[in-house]
């Protein structure tokens, strides 16, 4: 607005229209100095945008990594002959303890036992049925462990030996 000022200053101007312009220039420069501001604060705030964007994903990350040690020390675990026979029934259907007992020809107490390891490594959990039995199914974790262990193909198919 200096411009316009210079011109006018050769114009004679009645001083209420000079008072009117002289407020005008003084708007004028506040509102450029809170763009100013502004724009410094958009930018700052940008920056802050970014760092938290990059620690979300550095957290994701870490996330991800702390899932794949869990999954690595888990599948880390051998389990012993029977318990990987107990995991294959279970992959094939869920089943009672009774069932297990009696299709592994152990004690309902040992197969317990097994059952109860499975499901503390998270290879298996439990539901109850409408029946009030306990019926005992195997997790994603342990189908993993049997693909990992070569018992079932990547199909969830038995596999051979």
């Amino acid at each position: 607005m200096g411009i316009i000022t210079d011109i006018l200053k050769e114009v004679p101007l009645s001083a209420v229209l000079r008072e009117r312009l002289s407020d005008q220039e003084a708007k004028m420069t506040i509102l450029e100095s809170e763009d100013t501001a502004l724009k410094t604060e958009n930018l700052a705030l940008k920056q802050e945008n970014s760092d938290l964007k990059a620690l979300v994903e550095n957290l994701r990350k870490e996330i991800q990594q702390t899932k794949d040690i869990q999954k690595e020390k888990s599948h880390g675990i051998l389990l012993d002959p029977i318990e990987e026979e107990i995991l294959l029934l279970l992959h094939s259907r869920e089943r009672t303890l009774e069932e297990v007992a009696r299709l592994k020809q152990l004690s309902p107490n040992v197969a317990k036992m097994h059952l109860r390891k499975l499901f503390d490594h998270g290879f298996a959990t439990t539901r109850q049925g409408r029946d009030r039995k306990l019926y005992w199914h195997i997790k994603e974790l342990g189908t993993e462990y049997l693909i990992k262990h070569r018992k079932i193909t990547q199909q969830g198919v038995p596999a051979d030996g």
